[in-house]
């Protein structure tokens, strides 16, 4: 839900398998099986996993569906204290959320844990 990208790897190491992207939580996820695989047997097996399905349903519910280059991503983003909850989330332009999480996270990794933080402007 929260901008969630796969991608194939194309690095020596596990060239070919899918890898998750997910600026909600700033992780990346090694799925450790081809894109064939990953499609076939992981999504229908790990549907919610692989998906957030349950998590969207719960959106679709209260809110319009999410359309191609969307997401519903976090108003305020979890590493800044932002809740896990559907009340934090909006709809989102996909590149315009992946790009403000990244320069947010890079404004603010290296600083001490509890730091306030105030005056945030995105360029």
């Amino acid at each position: 839900m929260e901008g969630r990208v796969f991608a194939v790897n194309q690095s020596d190491d596990d060239c070919g398998n899918v890898i998750l992207l997910n600026p909600g939580d700033l992780k990346f996820l090694y799925i450790g099986c081809p894109l064939l695989e990953f499609l076939n047997s992981e999504i229908p097996a790990y549907a919610d996993a692989c998906l957030d399905s349950e998590i969207y349903a719960d959106w679709l519910a209260s809110h319009a569906p999410v359309r191609p280059m969307e997401c519903a991503g976090y108003r305020t983003p979890l590493f800044l204290g932002g809740e896990d909850s559907l009340e934090n989330m909006e709809i989102s332009d996909m590149e315009v959320y992946w790009d403000m999480t990244d320069q947010l996270w890079e404004a603010v990794k290296d600083l001490p844990e509890g730091t306030k933080i105030g005056n945030v402007s995105l360029e």
